[in-house]
């Protein structure tokens, strides 16, 4: 959370010379730093003079040694560090003459800023951040403790121990948890297998439900072809049927063999039936219980003109509309008769949008009974969590 924020993630004292030896690595693994690595050699043809010019000689590998020996330690340890390094770049250009490009100059100028100053600045402001809410964390009755920032809650974790802070602030945290929770790949990846899983659940019912309409429709052809077949006896033996193909009442009750065999045949039919019927419900219940053991991100029931988002959700433990609003991705719940009339009677139905919206709440409202919270009082009721404009446009808090 600190990280997304903008602020040092760090718990305690940020070491600066960390970001130093960082810097110091960094210049010591450039292709053109060679000459800067090691104290100059003056034995060297053409460096007789280096001495007399450089009084005062800096190299990467002696910064390292001081490093290591502690000689930066102290709270202005990384300025001097810094000086350190700029009198090799001030040597490299004195000995050389103003036209020497030294490159790494720019680059620790930038590693530094970033690695060190940036840090030990962050760092600062966070202990200053810290003591405020330290201080506003003692007062129960704050106005701040009753809503939160991100940049609070941070600073409350740094300061406080999670369940010591105020609910608003442990929200925050939770909210904040569950919305990066979707980020990680492992769980994005688990959520499209999820997806996969239950277009696979939905193809096999489709399976068994062709299946299971075939062998209906395989019963019903071999009826028929078992009444076509007993009328061909029956005509063999003088008995026809009517100009329906249908045998009268009359002559079953004449022949009782062949009301017996229709009778039968019928029975088996209603039988069949219903055992067809019977398996389609266990089929259908069992695709039920295989898509309710899976997570899978709820689609919004639609969206407004104002692009918010309405869900119901499925294991709700009460029936209540959830509107997130399309520019902040908050959240207000919907969990009374009287808000979701408001509702249905701002949307517009000559919008395709809203009027697909529109249709769907309505049929809630014939399905579901919204569970109204009867905690709320009349003062809370005042102040529902939708506003409406002059011009009849809804406005969600």
């Amino acid at each position: 959370m600190s990280k997304d924020l903008g602020i040092d993630p760090s718990i305690g004292h940020v070491e600066p010379l960390v970001g130093c030896e960082i810097v110091r690595q960094t210049l010591y693994m450039q292709n053109n730093s060679a000459p800067f690595n090691s104290p100059v050699d003056t034995s060297l043809k053409g460096l007789e003079d280096y001495s007399q010019i450089i009084k005062n000689p800096m190299d990467l590998g002696t910064i390292k040694k001081k490093i290591d020996s502690g000689g930066y330690e102290g709270p202005d340890g990384y300025s001097i560090f810094a000086e350190d390094i700029r009198l090799v770049w001030d040597n490299a250009v004195l000995y050389n003459g103003e036209e020497s490009e030294v490159v790494l100059s720019d680059v620790f100028e930038q590693d530094y800023e970033r690695l060190v100053v940036d840090r030990v600045r962050a760092n600062q402001n966070r202990i200053e951040a810290c003591k405020k809410a330290k201080e506003t964390l003692k007062d129960a009755s704050a106005e701040e403790l009753k809503s939160f920032q991100y940049s609070d809650v941070v600073y409350g974790l740094y300061c406080s121990e999670f369940h010591k802070l105020p609910t608003a602030y442990k929200i925050g945290a939770l909210s904040w948890i569950c919305s990066e929770f979707l980020t990680l790949s492992t769980i994005r990846t688990y959520m499209s297998s999820q997806v996969e899983q239950e277009m696979l659940i939905h193809r096999n019912h489709r399976k068994r439900a062709a299946d299971l309409d075939s062998r209906r429709k395989h019963s019903d052809r071999t009826r028929r072809e078992r009444e076509n077949a007993f009328r061909r006896d029956c005509a063999n033996q003088g008995i026809h049927p009517n100009s329906h193909n249908v045998f009268s009442e009359g002559i079953k009750r004449r022949h009782e063999f062949i009301g017996k065999f229709f009778e039968d045949i019928q029975a088996e039919k209603i039988e069949d039936e219903k055992n067809l019927e019977q398996e389609k419900k266990v089929q259908a219940e069992e695709m039920a219980r295989e898509l309710s053991s899976l997570v899978i991100r709820e689609s919004p029931l639609g969206k407004d003109r104002y692009h918010n988002s309405y869900y119901m959700f499925k294991h709700d433990t009460k029936p209540r509309l959830f509107i997130e609003r399309g520019d902040t991705g908050d959240f207000v719940v919907c969990n009374s008769k009287t808000q979701l009339t408001e509702i249905l009677e701002w949307l517009n139905p000559k919008g395709v949008r809203e009027l697909d919206l529109l249709t769907k709440l309505q049929e809630i409202t014939t399905t579901h009974s919204l569970t109204r919270d009867h905690s709320r009082t009349k003062d809370d009721d005042a102040q529902l969590p939708f506003l409406w404009t002059t011009k009849g446009d809804i406005e969600l808090q």
